[in-house]
């Protein structure tokens, strides 16, 4: 079964969108939001993800901008929150901990692992490994598949993680022994 939905960090799509597998955050989850500073640094990187992003909300598909106006109490309340945090943490992991808290959704995405230690004491970061340990898991995909797009990114990426799979599996095991965890990725 899909999870609920995330929030978004900037690089995560883009690495994604670059390498062509978007369709892994797809096919996990039923909603990514985007927050509006990641929109805002997604203009600067990568104007093709923003088109995308807006494209897709405007067919009120998978990729939730949260630009609009509907969701400026969260924007208020996501605020609070980030700045709460962003002495700690990147500015655009900053703002997803808010959305996170404002609308309580428990899972970012993001590629930003030194940010990881401080966001996991505010939510469930997944990055890319993490999130083929859970569509392995869930049996969206087998562990040939996780192996093979785990490779297929992480030979892409600009710094490119030297853990393997397998190390990240066993992390995510590790993990999951947190009923927080556990319950946030309903495994």
């Amino acid at each position: 079964m899909k999870l609920s939905a995330a929030i978004s960090d900037t690089d995560l799509l883009i690495h994604l969108f670059e390498t062509g597998n978007l369709h892994i955050i797809e096919t996990l989850f039923e909603k990514i939001y985007v927050p509006r500073q990641i929109m805002r640094e997604l203009q600067y990187k990568n104007k093709e993800v923003v088109f995308l992003v807006r494209k897709n909300h405007n067919l009120k598909n998978i990729y939730v901008n949260t630009e609009d106006q509907e969701y400026e109490i969260f924007n208020r309340t996501a605020s609070i929150k980030a700045r709460e945090v962003a002495a700690f943490i990147d500015n655009g992991e900053a703002h997803c901990v808010g959305y996170s808290f404002a609308m309580q959704i428990p899972i970012v995405i993001s590629n930003n692992r030194k940010e990881f230690e401080i966001m996991e004491q505010h939510v469930v970061p997944l990055n890319f490994a993490r999130i083929l340990f859970i569509l392995e898991q869930k049996e969206f995909i087998s562990l040939e598949e996780a192996k093979r797009l785990y490779t297929e990114i992480n030979t892409n990426m600009s710094y490119p993680s030297s853990w393997s799979y397998q190390k990240w599996a066993a992390e995510m095991n590790q993990k999951l022994q947190n009923p927080i965890w556990k319950k946030a990725l309903d495994l």
